[in-house]
Order: C-alpha cells, then sequence, then structure tokens
C-alpha cells in the first residue's frame, strides 16, 4: 500500500471526512492509522497508536471490544501489559526517524503515527508513496481541543498544541528527501505544510494505492 490516511482527534474531523476515509480503506485505496480515540470514530483502521499509559488503562477496555486492528505505543511497559506491537521513541523534537525500530517523539501522537506510516511505506513497493493527513488541527478550532469530549482532569487536553504545528514543517522536508508527500486533507488547520482535498486525494488514479 502506498496511501496512508493518518487520522487525528482535531476538532475539524467530520464525519464526511470519516465516511470518505473509511469507504477509500474499504475500496483498497489506502491504509488508515488513527491516534487516541479517532479509533472511535474508525473502528476498521488498520492500526491504532496511543503513547500515554494512562491511555491505554483508560481506554484498553473499549478498544479490546471494538476494535480489530493492530494496536501499537511507544511505552515498552505498556506493550507488554496489554500486548500491543512496540515501536520505541528517541523522544526527539525535529524531523523523523529513518531508523525503522524508531520514531521520534515530537511532543505528539499525531506526528508519531507519521513516523510510523512512513516505515510501513518504506516496505511498500517502488512507486509514488503518500501520507494524508485528517483531523490534524493543531489549534483549538471554535475554542475545541478535540473532536471528542475532553479527557478527564489532570490530562493536557492538547495543552501544548501551538508548539506542535511548527515541528510539522521540519517532518514534510525529511519525508520530501525521501519522496514521500505529506499532503495536509484537515478541514481546520495551523499547519502551513501543503494542503489537499481529502477526496481528492483519495480518490486520485482510482485504483489501488
Amino acid at each position: 500500500m502506498r496511501t496512508i490516511a493518518c487520522v487525528a482527534c482535531g476538532p475539524s474531523l467530520s464525519a464526511a471526512q470519516v465516511a470518505m476515509i473509511e469507504a477509500a480503506r474499504a475500496a483498497g485505496r489506502c491504509h488508515v492509522l488513527v491516534v487516541n480515540r479517532a479509533w472511535e470514530y474508525l473502528p476498521r483502521a488498520d492500526v491504532l497508536y496511543a503513547a500515554d499509559p494512562r491511555w491505554w488503562e483508560r481506554y484498553w477496555p473499549a478498544v479490546q471490544a471494538g476494535f480489530a486492528g493492530e494496536c501499537w505505543t511507544c511505552k515498552a511497559e505498556t506493550a507488554r501489559e496489554f500486548d500491543l506491537c512496540h515501536i520505541r521513541s528517541t523522544g526527539r523534537k525535529g524531523g523523523i526517524s529513518r531508523d525503522p525500530t524508531l520514531i521520534h517523539e515530537n511532543c505528539n501522537g499525531g506526528a508519531q503515527i507519521v513516523n510510523l506510516a512512513r516505515h510501513f511505506l518504506m516496505q511498500a513497493p517502488a512507486g509514488e508513496r503518500r501520507i494524508l493527513l485528517a483531523g490534524y488541527d493543531m489549534q483549538h478550532t471554535g475554542g475545541r481541543a478535540h473532536c471528542h469530549d475532553d479527557y478527564p482532569d489532570g490530562w493536557s487536553n492538547a495543552a501544548g498544541v501551538k508548539a506542535w504545528a511548527p515541528l510539522f514543517n521540519a517532518i514534510h522536508a525529511d519525508l520530501r528527501a525521501e519522496g514521500i508527500s505529506l499532503i495536509n486533507c484537515t478541514l481546520e488547520t495551523a499547519l502551513t505544510i501543503p494542503r489537499g482535498d481529502l477526496a481528492t486525494e483519495l480518490e486520485r488514479g482510482c485504483v489501488p494505492a
């Protein structure tokens, strides 16, 4: 698969976008990676990623009951506890890791699944490789932190989101150097990387990606 849709929990993620992504996945035009509670909108996604051990402790029963794809984390102890797939995090801010056993943390799970998507794409046959972003507001759109309800007291609720958006410029540059297109299809976004229309990008070629 040479097209991967990465779906985060930004407030502008819409039901129409979710439906388009699900239809494209069902037709074999993309794989889908989701972060945190985005799986609730796309329960048939290929991969669910979450870094925070507290997240897994709170949501694991629901994930176990309702999600059939692979579950990933960068926390080794959490991976052992819940039998998840594990990839190490460098903790680095800036760009992507080209080591297939590592991802750069970049302060947020949305960036981390982009790095994971990169590793999957590098295993794909030669040809155009693309990562499409949806739900990557990287801002509090309309005063909301997420497309879902806020997390309980003591959780960040994307408090540091203003610092996350600039990190994607280096991520975009690193991917472009490897011939991977990073296209932001989010409806409302603070990211300054190239934009695209989700329907157009998912339909492009109308053949398996």
